[in-house]
Order: structure tokens, then C-alpha cells, then sequence
């Protein structure tokens, strides 16, 4: 069966959305908008996807046309003076949650192919006074921005409406700064659609047809270059987007994903970044040195130096803490290396703030990233095999095992702020509870280890 040509379905997306710019047409072919069901209003649709209720009514009035499917303003943790890309940007409202994120020193582009939904949003962004958001008319196959001059590319529920993803992926993969986030909200095809499906131009335009499966995108976006790559399918959203259609038998079929992906640094970035990295490293080296000095023990020396440099706390009950799992664990640290246990235990405070980050959230997965490191520098996680690694036992080798551990951690969180935009320093991270001696971290109620 023939599929519609790129240009019928460019053509038919675009009739659409200047009906619904112009009142005379609805989006998604769901009532008034992608995402709500019968009778709800456009701020409980909000509300439902994760935008709080401050943030639609500091909005333009109709801004918000009820046409997304997510919150990808929450899913790209924006920070003030960032630069910030919306693909399809239609009535301006991530654009203008975003511009409030970023601040007076950020800037939001919106870009959207309907003219009439340009005209519309630029004249809701004067009136408002609204000036570090600019909008511009263009494909987001072919933007309309400059190489690598964006920080964050955000979009929600509208890459699926183009005929040629690879190329929209390219183009957000040449506007990015190295270093550079995507940050979506889109539809995915949770199981095979019909060739009759994907070539009806009003299914197309309504944000099922053009669907694709969570692992084409995956595989689309690291063929463009794309690294640390995620998409996620949102838990139930397949059963609210099904009733967009009722009776049509989509429930099962199409879903609700956050899509997020990197753009790697690039060869002059990466320089600087490895210039900053090793000062860094020298910076954490010194406190390890000095702590040593003050006869702590080697998991209560690397916990305060990491939680130091990262919290501006040394976090007494932690340091506590870590010593007693640095001697204490089967009564030897030759079974487990203290450095090792006392680096789990920073990790276990900072990844313990009442409002993480998405990147902070999932403690275990840090500290698989820290063990995978850990063993990739020293080959076990024994003491006394990293120890005779070093020459055998001696007051220096404990010295410079620890030192070594806390440079491969500070490099592991230090990676984390600068290629992923979690920023750790300033956060005041606190247990959730007391941690007690010999109870780990992980755990609410505490585990013996």
C-alpha cells in the first residue's frame, strides 16, 4: 500500500494547525486538545501532565491550546541563562514556562511551521512584555537557528507529526552546543500500527499515525550522533491517549514517552572540560591528603572530602557512618575496600535531597557507575588486593588508594554537572533520616549489611 508523500502530509499538518490557531479546528482529534478527556478544562490538562497551576496562569491567555502530550519543561531541568529550542511551539506555552526558568540572562526560540500560529503567539508575547522569548516561522526539518547555539531543545507531541524524523533529529543534533540536552515529550507506537493507519492524513495529523516505536527513535537518535539515550514510555498514558479515539481501538497501541538524549562535547569543549576536570581532581586530592592527616580513616576520608566539595557539609553522622562500614564489614576490610564503602556512602547523601534531580534520583544507578569505575582503575574491590596492587600494605598505599577512589568519584559527579545539567554544588543535600552506624542509606528502614 502507497504511503503519503512528505509534502501531503507537511501540507495537511499544516492546515491543521492553523484551523486550531484560528478556533476553527481541534487538536489531535481528542475533543478540545492531545491530552484531555471528555469535559476537562485546559488547566486540568495541564495540571494532569505536570505543570502546576501557577505556571498556566502566569501564561498568556491561550497559550496554552491543550495540544501536548507531557511536560518537557519539568524532563529538561532548565537552569537560568540557558538557551532554549521548542520544536513546534504552536500556542507559546512551553515557551513561556521555559523563559521563566531560565530567567532574564536565558532566551526561548520557538519554532513552528503555521504561520498563523506565529502571528498568534508573537502578538500574545507583546502584549504580555514578555522579551527574552522570540518566535520564528520555520520546518523543524530545516530550522531556522544557528549552529550549536542552543543549550536545551525541548518539544512536546509534535516530532511525531513529521514525515522525516531522521532529519529533524539532525538538525537538533546541529543547533546543539556540545554538551547540549533534548528534552521530550512525544507519542510512541506501543505495538505495530496498520499500513492504513499510518497513511490516513487525519489519523497523521492527529498524532498517531506518524508514531513510531520507542526502540525506532532510540535507534534514530544514536544513528544522528546522540549519546546517553532514553526513551521512556510513560506508565498508563496509553490508556488516556486511547480515549482520544473512542471506539477507533487504539487502546494498547500509542503512548505517551519522555525522550531524552546528548549531544557529546566536542573536541575544543572536551579541552576545557578535561582542563577543569584534572584542576578539580588536584583540588580533591589535597583534602584527602589533609584529611589523612588528621588520622581519619580511609572511608571517613573519602565521605568528607566528596561531601565537602559537593554539599559544603561534612555531614558528622555520615563520616561516622562510613567508618563504621569501612572496618566493620565481615569484621575486615580486606573483603571490601573502605574507600570503596565510605565513596557508596556520599553518594547514598547526595542522592538523598527532599527534590533530586531525574539524574540524581536513582541512587543504585550511581552507584553502578561508580563500582563499574572503581573496578575499571583498580580491578577489585578488595583491599588488599588493590593494596598489593600498590606494593603491598602500607600507610601510603592506603593514602593513595583513597585519593585515587575520590578523584575517579569527583570525576563521576563532575561529569554529571557539566554533560547533563545536574548541578550538585549549593544543593544542601541532608540525609532523608539519621544514618545510623552500620545501617545503610539505601534502604527508609535501614538494612544490615
Amino acid at each position: 500500500m502507497e504511503m503519503r508523500s512528505v509534502e501531503e502530509i507537511r501540507k495537511e499538518v499544516r492546515e491543521r494547525y492553523a484551523g486550531i490557531a484560528r478556533g476553527s479546528a481541534k487538536g489531535c482529534g481528542c475533543g478540545s486538545g492531545c491530552c484531555g478527556s471528555a469535559g476537562s478544562t485546559l488547566e486540568e490538562m495541564a495540571v494532569d501532565l505536570g505543570y502546576s497551576k501557577e505556571e498556566f496562569a502566569q501564561a498568556p491567555e491561550g497559550a496554552n491550546m491543550g495540544l501536548g502530550c507531557g511536560n518537557p519543561v519539568a524532563l529538561a531541568s532548565l537552569k537560568p541563562g540557558e538557551t532554549v529550542l521548542d520544536l513546534g511551539s504552536g500556542g507559546g506555552f512551553d515557551c513561556f514556562v521555559a523563559a521563566r526558568a531560565v530567567g532574564e540572562t536565558g532566551k526561548v526560540i520557538g519554532v513552528d511551521m503555521t504561520p498563523e500560529m506565529v502571528s498568534k503567539v508573537r502578538d500574545s508575547a507583546g502584549k504580555e512584555g514578555i522579551k527574552n522569548v522570540e518566535f520564528r516561522l520555520g520546518e523543524i526539518e530545516h530550522l531556522p537557528v544557528a549552529d550549536e547555539s542552543v543549550d536545551v531543545i525541548i518539544s512536546n507531541c509534535v516530532i511525531n507529526l513529521s514525515p522525516e524524523k531522521q532529519k529533524v533529529f539532525k538538525e537538533t543534533y546541529r543547533v546543539l552546543k556540545g554538551g547540549g540536552r533534548l528534552a521530550v515529550s512525544d507519542i510512541v507506537a506501543i505495538s505495530p500500527l496498520s499500513d492504513e493507519v499510518r497513511r490516513d492524513l487525519s489519523l497523521i495529523s492527529a498524532c498517531v499515525g506518524g508514531a513510531e516505536s520507542a526502540e525506532s527513535v532510540t535507534r534514530l537518535l544514536e544513528e544522528t550522533g546522540f549519546i546517553d539515550v532514553k526513551v521512556e514510555v510513560v506508565k498508563g498514558s496509553e490508556n488516556f491517549i486511547g480515549k482520544w479515539f473512542p471506539g477507533k481501538g487504539f487502546e494498547g497501541s500509542i503512548a505517551s514517552a519522555r525522550i531524552e538524549a546528548l549531544k557529546p562535547l566536542q573536541t575544543r569543549e572536551l579541552k576545557e572540560y578535561r582542563k577543569s576536570d584534572a584542576d578539580a581532581g588536584k583540588q580533591i586530592k589535597k583534602k584527602v591528603y589533609g584529611h589523612y592527616q588528621s588520622g581519619l580513616h580511609c572511608a571517613e576520608v573519602i565521605s568528607k572530602a566528596l561531601l565537602e566539595t559537593f554539599s559544603g557539609k561534612a555531614h558528622p553522622d555520615v563520616i561516622k557512618a562510613a567508618s563504621g562500614f569501612g572496618g566493620g564489614i565481615a569484621g575486615s576490610t580486606q573483603e571490601l575496600c573502605g574507600a570503596f564503602t565510605g565513596g557508596v556512602m556520599a553518594l547514598g547523601v547526595l542522592a538523598g535531597r527532599e527534590n533530586p534531580g531525574d539524574d540524581l534520583r536513582e541512587c543504585g544507578a550511581l552507584v553502578n557507575q561508580f563500582k563499574s569505575r572503581f573496578l575499571s582503575q583498580f580491578g577489585s574491590l578488595k583491599c588488599m588486593d588493590i593494596l598489593d596492587s600498590f606494593g603491598g600494605e602500607n600507610p601510603m598505599g592506603c593514602v593513595k588508594l583513597t585519593a585515587e577512589a575520590s578523584v575517579v568519584l569527583n570525576d563521576l559527579l563532575r561529569e554529571l554537572e557539566h554533560t547533563k545539567g545536574v548541578k550538585i554544588d549549593g544543593q544542601s543535600p541532608l540525609p532523608r533520616e539519621k544514618v545510623e552506624l552500620g545501617r545503610c542509606p539505601f534502604s527508609p528502614k535501614g538494612c544490615s549489611c
